[in-house]
């Protein structure tokens, strides 16, 4: 099972914050520090400068990564799951990891959680249509599973999608990604699998630094950082 990371600066048109920096460091030093797995990352030039001092060499892709737009933010992750070859969990660095953390091996689809599906009509025109509606929404801050056909496929759709030339909004984003995956899902009837919440905290949203600042700063003195 490989636990990985992705990001794409664009070229140096994308760089992550301070704070930003901070809650990489938090990640992936709390993943070595509570399990076993080795933390990989699929970055370009740029990147592997910036994230140099958290991964071992050895554990660093550069790829040219297809999608040029940085509007497009989330594109990269879907590149690098297709790219997989073995058992994976794709891991943003928002995400900080405690003792038991484990990835379940004999799921299709593993997932951070699964969330009711309210029909959405910008999600269904902007995404795969065709197959059959999800119940649930296979939620992507941490994602991955076995390899298969799924991951090339979703990424596919999504560059069919991304083609369309729009500037993506919230919903669009997540309609590549989520909803087209469990578009997948639904028609396939996969085996999906929920990692269990007692042993990571995944800090998602807007406004980070104000909503949980003085959280990252205890959990980096803990951690040395």
């Amino acid at each position: 099972m490989r636990i990985i990371y992705s990001y794409n600066t664009f070229g140096g048109k994308r760089f992550p914050s301070a704070f930003d920096m901070k809650m990489a460091k938090l990640s992936v030093t709390s993943l070595r520090a509570s399990t076993d797995y080795e933390p990989y990352l699929y970055t370009d030039l740029r990147g592997k400068d910036i994230f140099a001092e958290l991964f071992d060499m050895d554990y660093i892709y550069t790829i040219p990564f297809t999608v040029k737009n940085p509007a497009w933010w989330n594109a990269g992750k879907l590149e690098v799951y297709a790219m997989q070859s073995e058992p994976f969990l794709h891991v943003d660095f928002d995400t900080c990891f405690m003792n038991g953390f484990s990835v379940p091996e004999d799921a299709d689809i593993v997932t951070e959680k699964l969330r009711c599906y309210e029909k959405n009509e910008e999600l269904e025109r902007y995404g795969y249509i065709g197959i059959k509606e999800p119940s649930k929404l296979v939620c992507s801050g941490l994602l991955g599973g076995i390899t298969d056909d799924m991951w090339g496929i979703l990424f596919e759709k999504s560059m069919y999608s991304i083609a369309q030339g729009k500037e993506p909004n919230f919903e669009n984003l997540v309609s590549i990604e989520e909803y087209t995956l469990s578009q997948i899902a639904a028609a396939w009837k996969l085996n999906i699998k929920e990692l269990d919440p007692r042993y990571f905290a995944h800090f998602q949203g807007e406004n980070k630094q104000e909503r949980f600042g003085k959280i990252i700063d205890n959990l980096c003195k803990m951690y040395g950082i």
